[in-house]
């Protein structure tokens, strides 16, 4: 009685590591666990009743094979055929483990084999090895190919073919090794030749775990390297952009002072012509925008011509003339919209040349003025979940846009930033005097 309950514990162990190494490399199906723990049961019953009926060994193993099969296509999810793949892998480690076993019975003598195989204090001890033994393999499995998710095709097809082939060879080696016990034939070189089939099979799963850490690590060394190389490329673009807008701003100081000095002294002819050479090299400077406000349209202008030297696309959409009617003074208009101009410009230059662009809308919308601007962003390593994300000038455009009792809205994104402003066409100063 004793040794049936322990024969029923040892097929029900079988199942239970099966989940074990599926659920370690898989992820169940929604609401899939009661299901799963209704099939290990099942799985178990199955195997006790085919020893019951006697039936061969690498019949029971294929049968095994097919019901492992089933029970990790129906309920796990993930790639089809490493589906297919762990299950198969664990009827390897089944037959693997009791060859190992046999083979070291082997070595002591060919009766030890044969009382194994009656039910006996012996049976139970050769089944509690070979679930130790089992238990080992499914850990160093878990433990080599922790990091293997997916794999091609052809490579797990590859692999379930070798699993097939595997269970094949050590089912023959088993088989011969107690048909030479039954036959009261020395068992020391079919115990031999186990334990080097073992000792292969081992090395090989240490070269495969070895061969994964090589391959990650080649794989966090390739990352670190394409980083490397796109900081270097940015730092370069941004030496050379940072060279350009230094010689704009020299030049603009320089026309600003000459400008200012025929102004001055009421050269309107000398003016028209100094403007007229200054089209001539540099081409004129190209409205964008038409808002109604000439402070503004001469910043966008700008902000557009710098975008264009950095190399990132700006968007402008502009739709009535509602800035005349925000009462934002010009001082406030060109923080306003330099301040969020500038963060998304900061923020695009973190970024690939091909993702760097800024769409900036203002429209009308009733009696307010809307004013939206989005960009891409890369999210900070260290900055932390639920955060708000304080980009440079936020708080000088909260408090403008508060002094005009309008609306901040700040919308940050995993690849984007939108900042949404909603301000009245009619200031507070304006609503007081009314009042």
């Amino acid at each position: 009685m004793a040794n049936e309950i322990f024969e029923i514990v040892v097929n029900l162990a079988e199942p239970i590591l099966l989940f074990v190494l599926l659920k370690g490399k898989m992820d169940l199906k929604r609401r899939a666990l009661p299901f799963a723990i209704v099939g290990i049961i099942v799985l178990a019953a199955a195997t006790t009743i085919m020893n019951k009926l006697q039936l061969d060994y690498l019949a029971v193993s294929f049968i095994d094979l097919v019901l492992y099969m089933g029970y990790s296509l129906l309920l796990f999810k993930g790639d089809l055929t490493l589906r297919a793949v762990w299950p198969s892998l664990m009827v390897y480690i089944i037959v693997f483990s009791n060859t190992i076993l046999y083979a070291i019975m082997a070595l002591v003598s060919a009766k030890t084999i044969i009382a194994s195989l009656q039910p006996t204090a012996l049976r139970m001890l050769a089944q509690t090895a070979y679930m130790a033994v089992a238990i080992l393999l499914v850990i160093i499995v878990l433990k080599t190919t922790k990091d293997l998710d997916r794999v091609s095709s052809k490579i797990a097809v590859g692999a379930l073919i070798s699993c097939l082939i595997c269970i094949g060879a050590m089912y023959l080696l088993l088989e011969t090794t107690i048909t030479a016990a039954e036959s009261e034939i020395s068992t020391i070189k079919y115990g031999a030749i186990a334990l080097l089939m073992t000792a292969v099979v081992l090395l090989l799963l240490i070269m495969f775990g070895q061969t994964n850490k090589w391959a990650q690590k080649y794989a966090d060394e390739l990352i670190v390297s394409k980083s490397l190389k796109r900081e270097v490329q940015y730092n370069s673009e941004m030496t050379a952009v940072s060279q350009t807008v230094r010689q704009l701003k020299h030049d603009y100081a320089n026309h600003i002072s000459v400008i200012a000095s025929m102004t001055a002294d009421g050269d309107i002819e000398g003016l028209r012509k100094y403007m007229n050479d200054y089209k001539s090299e540099y081409g004129s400077i190209e409205r964008y925008a038409i808002t109604g406000d000439n402070t503004l349209d001469s910043l966008l202008s700008y902000k557009k011509m710098i975008c264009d030297v950095e190399g990132i696309e700006f968007d402008i959409t502009a739709v009535g003339d509602s800035i005349p009617h925000t009462g934002l003074s010009e001082v406030e208009i060109s923080s306003l919209f330099g301040n969020l101009i500038d963060n998304a410009i900061n923020a695009c230059r973190k970024l690939d040349p091909e993702k760097r662009r800024i769409a900036l809308s203002i429209r009308k919308m009733a009696d307010m003025m809307s004013i939206r601007i989005e960009n891409g962003r890369i999210v900070s390593g260290e900055e932390k979940k639920g955060e708000e994300p304080h980009g440079l000038g936020l708080p000088r455009i909260k408090k403008i846009v508060e002094a005009h009792d309008g609306v901040c809205t700040i919308m940050p994104e995993t690849d984007k930033f939108t900042v949404e402003i909603l301000l009245s066409t009619v200031s507070a100063e304006d609503a007081r005097n009314e009042a």
